[in-house]
């Protein structure tokens, strides 16, 4: 997700700077190791708590003492963020339209038409949508299984105290304000471009809205200057 991480504040308009040279290098690797530095010291532990109770008591032999070092673990962190940056940009390539592929192949751009709303899209289009749906959809049958294969830690420790219903809020919010912003800077699409407009200020928004609320919870609750 590094490429996209100009979204988090709110606007469409930075998309280049995470995709191409040279922000991929100047920024994107950067801010990909940045993020994992403040997930593991800033986020991890407060956001453990807006999880349910079932998931919290799975976690707890999860959550140890994140590092860098030695080098040999840095060059392996460092691959794996390439590597994670690489399929981004080439999977991009494919489900957006200008790109190499999408100029050399008639496949991405065809156009297909969606029986249940009787609407053409563009194939590329399809396939970001439709992988985005399949990814989905694999990651929260990674989750069942992990919960259901993951045993309980056997600590002596208080009953976990989940805020889920904090965190169901947020995100309520998130959506809320995204929804809002796109109806008030495109209104209701009448087309099918303005829907993949309306839908990408809908998604920029409500991603920036969410991770700024997360990132006040967890600094908030990490210093203890609240709760």
């Amino acid at each position: 997700m590094a490429p996209d991480f100009p979204y988090i504040i709110g606007n469409i308009h930075y998309r280049d700077l995470g995709h191409q040279f040279p922000g991929l290098i100047v920024f994107t690797i950067p801010a990909s190791l940045v993020a994992l530095w403040v997930f593991h010291n800033v986020i991890k532990h407060p956001v453990i708590q807006l999880l349910p109770a079932g998931m919290q008591q799975r976690l707890r032999n999860q959550t140890g003492h994140f590092s860098f070092l030695p080098a040999r673990r840095f060059l392996a962190i460092l691959g794996s963020a390439g590597l994670g940056i690489a399929s981004h940009i080439i999977w991009d390539s494919f489900t957006h339209a200008y790109s190499w592929p999408w100029r050399h192949s008639t496949f991405l751009q065809s156009w297909v038409r969606i029986p249940i709303v009787n609407h053409r899209i563009p194939m590329f289009s399809l396939l970001q949508y439709g992988s985005t749906v399949i990814g989905l959809l694999a990651l929260a049958i990674w989750v069942a299984l992990w919960y259901r294969r993951t045993p309980v830690a056997a600590v002596r420790s208080p009953q976990a105290h989940s805020r889920f219903g904090l965190a169901i809020a947020m995100f309520a919010i998130a959506a809320a304000a995204g929804t809002i912003r796109a109806t008030l800077l495109i209104g209701m699409p009448a087309t099918m471009a303005r829907a993949d407009l309306y839908f990408l200020i809908c998604a920029v928004t409500s991603i920036a809205v969410a991770f700024w609320q997360l990132l006040l919870y967890c600094v908030l609750v990490s210093s203890h200057q609240v709760w």
